[in-house]
């Protein structure tokens, strides 16, 4: 079956951004008096959004301090995310290839769109994106389906077409 547009994840799918996120999460964790916590722990809450990032590392489900920490985290990923993020060695090759073959291509993650946007940005290859739903983008993020779906109504394209990597 041949895919018209190629849809995927951004963190350990595309890039790696390990280092900036334990960064943040250690700011986050800072502005409410919080011991630091190591990239073995934060590492596994990656892809959650950062409510609930807070709350599995620290077994606090109280809603007004994870908003303080996504409050943190956030102020600290404008100022280093996108320069500690890496994409892997294939992406740009890979995204280059799907160019060619005029495949569009879309990102949906958890992370903000301006995120990815400064990511690619810095890599030099946003153009190669046709699209980029982030967790800012939707109400319900992954693994609701609601980023993918508004993805498929912006390529107008029904799910057989898309290959969601």
């Amino acid at each position: 079956m041949k895919y018209s547009v190629i849809l995927s994840d951004f963190d350990y799918t595309l890039g790696d951004a390990t280092d900036g996120i334990v960064q943040c999460v250690n700011a986050g964790l800072a502005a409410l008096g919080l011991p630091p916590s190591d990239a073995d722990k934060v590492r596994p809450t990656v892809g959650l959004s950062l409510e609930k990032t807070y709350s599995a590392l620290t077994g606090d489900p109280d809603e007004e301090r994870a908003r303080r920490f996504s409050d943190a985290f956030i102020e600290e990923a404008d100022r280093d995310m996108a320069h500690l993020t890496h994409l892997y060695e294939g992406t740009v090759p890979f995204l280059k290839m799907l160019r060619e073959r005029d495949i569009r291509i879309g990102i949906v993650t958890t992370k903000h769109k301006r995120r990815i946007t400064d990511i690619f940005s810095d890599h030099g290859v946003l153009e190669y994106l046709d699209l980029i739903v982030g967790g800012d983008c939707v109400t319900n993020v992954k693994p609701d389906p609601e980023g993918i779906i508004q993805a498929l109504q912006f390529f107008d394209v029904s799910p057989e077409k898309v290959l969601f990597v």
